[in-house]
């Protein structure tokens, strides 16, 4: 997937706003929530593969 906005993530009531495309630094628990972020758009983007698929078999 292609996002250009901003990504915002919050913990326990501690935001950053993050531009995309700039390598900035942030602590180890936001980095973690931005590896799961891009690990769950990987795997439903992966799913949305597979019903497609399916889909297009049952055609």
């Amino acid at each position: 997937m292609n996002y250009k906005d901003d990504v915002f993530v919050s913990v326990n009531g501690e935001s950053f706003q993050i531009q995309r495309g700039v390598e900035v630094e942030v602590p180890e628990y936001i980095a973690e929530v931005l590896r799961h972020s891009e690990e769950q758009d990987a795997h439903t983007s992966l799913l949305i593969e597979q019903a497609v698929a399916r889909a297009e078999k049952a055609e």
